[in-house]
């Protein structure tokens, strides 16, 4: 059996083997989110949708609410005060953002009623996820590239695959990946001589199935071989450079030593700079890193949402 993610060129085709079969089979009964977000995120999308729309749909999924209420109040977004209301939320963050955040919530659903020790796995995932995240939205801005959003998602679910594989196969998946956070280039044919596929494979067609915007399923699949990615390499590029970066801090390792050059990602990203203008990036990524985990590390408490 064959299934290719939706690109024209011949590196993007997938061949599944039983093992991937299997798994997606069983994925299908797992479905990204909830019924209240999946009318939120379409609610977004429309033209004349207002602010008190959504909040007023999102009020209906008390835990969904009292979640993005928290993480509009977490230090990613630096409001300098805090957010007390749902409506407020949403007129501060705008439709898209919000849109994020429902994505953000509902990562984290899909491993919420699983076993204590799978749970443990995913939040440490979820963690790397949600660092990878916010340095893309850091970086987006520092290299000026215009995206509204979009890149937070993408960093968001760029592992997707890891968090589905140690949900259903959670043994197998630690063997083929200690989480030790030195991903080096054989961790996909790793996981496919263990799983049978690639954490990349199985978020692409996971994220295919959920019908999830296409430049986040040409991350999932691409984020380890950007320059393969046909459509969407400047993303795939931006993500794989705030990958790197989460996997240096997640080792807790020294901002201050990090070195750029060996980022998979930068280079692309700088093409064309000067040297004195790629000085000045690395320069202040110390900065960017020291502040994205030190946000990281003092998480809001949830409240109840109000309007």
């Amino acid at each position: 059996m064959m299934t290719t993610v939706p690109h024209n060129a011949p590196s993007t085709k997938i061949y599944i083997g039983r093992k991937l079969e299997d798994l997606l089979g069983e994925l299908r009964n797992l479905p990204l989110m909830p019924a209240t977000a999946q009318q939120a995120m379409a609610l977004a999308n429309e033209e004349n949708a207002s602010a008190k729309d959504l909040s007023a749909l999102l009020e209906r999924d008390v835990a969904l609410a009292s979640s993005i209420l928290k993480l509009a109040n977490s230090p990613v977004f630096n409001w300098g005060h805090a957010i007390e209301s749902l409506n407020a939320a949403v007129v501060r963050l705008g439709l898209r953002e919000c849109q994020n955040l429902i994505l953000a919530v509902s990562m984290r659903n899909v491993f919420s009623k699983t076993d204590p020790a799978t749970k443990g796995l995913c939040a440490v995932l979820w963690q790397h996820c949600f660092l990878t995240a916010t340095l893309c939205r850091r970086l987006s801005r520092v290299f000026r590239l215009n995206y509204q959003g979009e890149e937070f998602a993408a960093g968001l679910l760029h592992d997707l695959g890891r968090i589905l594989l140690a949900i259903t196969i959670p043994d197998e998946f630690q063997r083929a990946d200690p989480m030790d956070f030195l991903e080096d280039s054989d961790i996909q044919h790793r996981e496919s001589q263990v799983l049978g596929t690639d954490h990349c494979q199985l978020g692409n067609l996971y994220a295919e199935h959920n019908g999830l915007p296409r430049g986040i399923q040409s991350v999932i699949r691409f984020h380890h071989q950007h320059e393969d990615d046909p459509d969407h390499r400047e993303l795939s590029a931006l993500v794989a450079m705030a990958d790197h970066m989460a996997n240096y801090l997640q080792r807790r390792e020294d901002p201050q030593a990090y070195d750029v050059n060996v980022n998979p990602g930068f280079a692309y990203l700088c093409k064309g700079w000067s040297s004195e203008k790629k000085d000045a990036l690395t320069k202040t990524l110390p900065v960017i890193m020291t502040e994205t985990i030190n946000a990281a590390a003092h998480p809001t408490h949830p409240k109840s949402p109000r309007r």
